[in-house]
C-alpha cells in the first residue's frame, strides 16, 4: 500500500467533506494531538464552513520548541532528543490526565465553533473517551473510531496503522449514512 493511497487527499475526512459540496482544506498533521487540532481551529475557525474533528488519541501532544511546534506520538516524534525528553519530564501524562486534555481540546473547539456558527462533525480516529456524558453541543455521528470500525471490517493496514483508501472511502459514506439519520 503506497503513501498516496492513505495520504491526506484519500483520507475520510476529505471525502466526506468533498460528499457534501465543500472545498476540503485538510490540516491534519502527521503525528499530530488534540492541542495541535484545536490550536488549528482558533487560529483558522473564520475561514471553514464546516469542520470534521478527527480526535486522536489521548497519548499525543505537541510542545513549542525553536520557533516551532513539535509533535510528539507514541513511536515518534518531531524534533530533537533533548527537547523531547525536556517536554516528557515536565508534561507527560497518564491516562487520566491525557483523557482530561483530550476531552478538553473536544468540548473548546465545539464551544468555539458554536459560538461561530461552524457545525462541527465529531470522529474519533481511535482511543475514544469512555465514561463521559458529552455536552449538548457535542455531537458524535458514529459510535466507533475508525481504526477499530476499518480493522473490524477487515480491511488491510500498513505496518504503521494505516488504512488505505477504500476503508477511507467506506468510512466516509458510513459517517454519512448516519448523519442523514
Amino acid at each position: 500500500m503506497g503513501t498516496h493511497e492513505y495520504g491526506r487527499a484519500n483520507s475520510y475526512p476529505v471525502l466526506l467533506v468533498e460528499r457534501q459540496g465543500y472545498v476540503a482544506h485538510n490540516r491534519g498533521i502527521g503525528g499530530g494531538s488534540n492541542d495541535a487540532m484545536f490550536r488549528i481551529f482558533e487560529s483558522e475557525h473564520k475561514n471553514y464552513n464546516i469542520v470534521i474533528a478527527c480526535w486522536t488519541g489521548h497519548n499525543r501532544s505537541e510542545a513549542w520548541h525553536n520557533n516551532a511546534w513539535i509533535p510528539f506520538a507514541p513511536g515518534g516524534f518531531g524534533g530533537s532528543l533533548p527537547a523531547y525528553h525536556q517536554q516528557w519530564v515536565v508534561h507527560h501524562t497518564d491516562h487520566v490526565t491525557g483523557r482530561l486534555n483530550k476531552l478538553k481540546n473536544i468540548v473548546a473547539l465545539n464551544a468555539l465553533a458554536q459560538a461561530h456558527d461552524v457545525p462541527v462533525i465529531n470522529i474519533d480516529s481511535f482511543w475514544p473517551v469512555h465514561g463521559y456524558v458529552w455536552p449538548n453541543n457535542v455531537h458524535w455521528p458514529v459510535p466507533t473510531p475508525f481504526w477499530d470500525w476499518a480493522n473490524a471490517q477487515g480491511y488491510a493496514y500498513t505496518p504503521q496503522g494505516h488504512f488505505g483508501r477504500d476503508a477511507h472511502s467506506a468510512f466516509a459514506d458510513y459517517i454519512l449514512e448516519n448523519i442523514a439519520n
